[in-house]
C-alpha cells in the first residue's frame, strides 16, 4: 500500500521553509520563532480520534546551542490551525511530537507534547538522536493515553524507544500537521524531513468511514399486544446509545476478528460492555444498519474490544 500522499496537504509557508513530494514532506531551515509555518490535512468531520499511525523522520541539520531548546514539532495533530505556541496561548488542545535540541553538536532528543486550557504536559525521553539518522516511528493513542515508539529499522522489529503520556482528555482531532513551527522565543534552527506516512489504521479498523465521537442510538424490537389475527404487534424503540467505530473493513483486519465477520461490507467496532444484540440496528447520520453477529476481538489492547457484522438496511 503506497504512502499518505504529502501532494494532498495544505501549505502554510510565508518564509518558503517548507517543499513536499507525495510520500515526503521537507523542512529547510524552521527557526523556533517562525510564525505559522506548517503543512496540514484537514479531516473534517472524520475527525482522528484512537488510531496507530507510522512515519519515518531524519532530521538533517540543527543548530547547536548552549540549552537543549524544543525546535519544531515533526507531527502535530489539533482541533485549530496555527503553529504551535499560538494554540498553548489560545487554550487549544494539541497533541505534538517535537525535536528538542541537545546541547552536543547534531544530537536531539523527542518530546511527547500534549496542551490544553493553555498548560503543557510532556514526556521526554532520555534517548539521544543522532543528526543523518533515519527513525521510524509508530504513534498511537486510545483513549486518554498517547504513545510513542521509535525503531531503527523500516519493518519496526529493533525498538530504540518509546514513552506513553496520560492524556488530560480523550480528544479527537480534526488536523493533521506535519511539520509545524512552534513560534517561541530564542531563534535556532532545524531542517529534515518526514516520510512514507500511513494513517490508514485505527484500533484494529482500517479505512474507516468516519470517526464516531458522539454516542450513536441503538434501535430494538419489542413485542407489544397480540393483535386481532394473533400476531403480536411490534414496535422498534431507541434502546440506548454507544459510543463506536462504523467501519469497512481490509482483509489484513481478519487476523484480529473472530469468524469471518470480517467478510461484512460494515463493521461496528463496540466497547466490550456493549448493551447492543443481533437483530438491533444502528442509526447513523440518517441510515439504519441491522446488526447481524457480535463477536469478540482476538486481539486485545483497546477499548473497542468487540464488533459487529452490520448490514445497511437499505442495500437489500
Amino acid at each position: 500500500m503506497a504512502p499518505d500522499s504529502f501532494l494532498e496537504f495544505t501549505e502554510s509557508d510565508a518564509l518558503n521553509r517548507l517543499s513536499q513530494t507525495a510520500p515526503r514532506s521537507t523542512f529547510a531551515a524552521v527557526d523556533r520563532t517562525d510564525s505559522a509555518i506548517y503543512l496540514h490535512k484537514d479531516y473534517g468531520a472524520l475527525e482522528v480520534d484512537d488510531f496507530i499511525h507510522k512515519l519515518d523522520f531524519r532530521i538533517t541539520a540543527i543548530a547547536v546551542s548552549a540549552a537543549t531548546q524544543e525546535r519544531i514539532a515533526v507531527i502535530t495533530y489539533c482541533k485549530d490551525l496555527n503553529d504551535w505556541d499560538g494554540n498553548r496561548v489560545a487554550n487549544k488542545d494539541q497533541l505534538s511530537l517535537i525535536i528538542k535540541s541537545n546541547n552536543v553538536g547534531n544530537q536531539f532528543t523527542l518530546v511527547l507534547s500534549e496542551t490544553e486550557g493553555g498548560n503543557e504536559h510532556k514526556n521526554s525521553p532520555a534517548q539521544v538522536y543522532v543528526v543523518g539518522t533515519t527513525y521510524y516511528a509508530k504513534i498511537k493513542k486510545i483513549g486518554t493515553s498517547a504513545s510513542i515508539f521509535i525503531y531503527s529499522d523500516e519493518d519496526r522489529t529493533t525498538l530504540i524507544d518509546s514513552s506513553v503520556l496520560v492524556l488530560q482528555s480523550d480528544y479527537a482531532f480534526r488536523y493533521l500537521l506535519i511539520p509545524q513551527s512552534l513560534d517561541v522565543a530564542t531563534a535556532f534552527t532545524c531542517s529534515g524531513y518526514v516520510e512514507n506516512l500511513d494513517t490508514r489504521r485505527t484500533t484494529w479498523a482500517e479505512a474507516m468511514i468516519r470517526r464516531v465521537g458522539e454516542d450513536i442510538p441503538i434501535y430494538r424490537e419489542s413485542e407489544g399486544a397480540v393483535g386481532t389475527y394473533g400476531d403480536p404487534a411490534s414496535t422498534w424503540a431507541l434502546h440506548a446509545t454507544e459510543r463506536m467505530l462504523i467501519t469497512r473493513p481490509k482483509p489484513s483486519v481478519r487476523d484480529s476478528i473472530a469468524g469471518r465477520i470480517d467478510q461484512s461490507e460494515y463493521v461496528a467496532h463496540l466497547l466490550g460492555d456493549t448493551v447492543a444484540r443481533s437483530h438491533d440496528y444502528l442509526l447513523l447520520d440518517g441510515v439504519k444498519y441491522e446488526v447481524i453477529k457480535i463477536d469478540t476481538l482476538k486481539k486485545r489492547g483497546t477499548r473497542f474490544s468487540k464488533v459487529a457484522q452490520l448490514k445497511r438496511m437499505d442495500e437489500g
